[in-house]
């Protein structure tokens, strides 16, 4: 697998998290992977500034922006991943994500 995935955390999840699910997939699947900074969901105050604000990042092709929340949050967008956490422990959420995202990819 290659690829380039930018990760955006919504909500109040530990940035750990998303620093291993980065490192996981950089070591396991040689992927590029940019992290953007801990976002907050209460920063947003209407779904439009969340949709306004993933629209504004800048992909390269062949790019997923994948969003990790504890959120329910539901955005259809061509290119955009959203994994719903609800595991509290960071090695078992990582282990879920990666295997999420194996399937999803296989599947392209």
């Amino acid at each position: 697998m290659n690829g380039f995935f930018y990760l955006v955390c919504i909500g109040n999840l530990e940035k750990r998290l998303m620093l291993a699910v980065a490192v996981e997939l950089k070591r396991k699947y040689k992927m590029t992977v940019r992290i953007s900074h801990m976002e907050y969901a209460n920063k947003f105050y209407a779904r439009e500034d969340l949709e306004n604000y993933l629209k504004s990042i800048r992909l390269p092709d062949r790019a997923f922006l994948l969003m990790l929340t504890d959120r329910n949050i539901s955005i259809n967008d061509k290119g955009l991943l959203v994994y719903h956490v609800q595991e509290k422990d960071i090695r078992a959420a990582t282990g879920q994500i990666l295997e999420w995202l194996k399937a999803y990819l296989q599947g392209l």
